[in-house]
């Protein structure tokens, strides 16, 4: 099982992970978010189970959507009230507060499979991208441009968002 890693802040006051299932979680961990307090993460292991600790809520995980392409990434809304999960394959799935964009999918020019996403500063959206350098916009994500056409060598494994958050 891979490891795809981010970190990612939650409020404080939420439901904590025991310690029976963090040594199971860090077995088979695919991505790891931090909470917004800095004081709890979730981590996304590659059949979609999503594992809570400290104060990072459990707000569900993507067991049932299991698919052979695998999941991109957990990506938490503004708030860390919510997250998104990202198949590679392009499918969205929302937890907590987490707003329904669509699918990337549908937005995707060919067949390349999804590698990160990132929420827009305003929760309101978010960017998603896929191994061979296309982003799709989603909500009030701008498209800023792509390696659409462009030949790279390797393939896009994630992205993180600018400091003035615009892109």
């Amino acid at each position: 099982m891979g490891l795809i890693a981010s970190l990612i802040t939650v409020p404080a006051g939420s439901a904590t992970a025991d310690g029976s299932q963090g040594s199971a979680a860090a077995a088979h961990t695919s991505e790891v978010q931090a909470a917004s307090t800095g004081t709890g993460y979730w981590m996304l292991d590659d059949d979609g189970e999503v594992y809570a600790f400290g104060d990072a809520e459990d707000l569900g995980d993507a067991t049932r959507f299991a698919t052979s392409s695998g999941f991109a990434g957990l990506i938490p809304t503004v708030t860390g009230q919510g997250y998104w999960i990202l198949t590679r394959s392009g499918f969205l799935l929302e937890f907590g507060d987490a707003a329904d964009h669509g699918n990337p999918r549908d937005q995707r020019a060919g067949s390349s499979l999804f590698s990160s996403a990132i929420a827009t500063p305003s929760g309101l959206g978010l960017w998603a991208f896929t191994a061979d350098g296309q982003v799709i916009a989603l909500g009030d994500a701008t498209h800023h441009g792509d390696l659409t056409g462009l030949s790279i060598n390797g393939e896009i494994v994630d992205a993180a968002l600018t400091p003035s958050g615009g892109g």
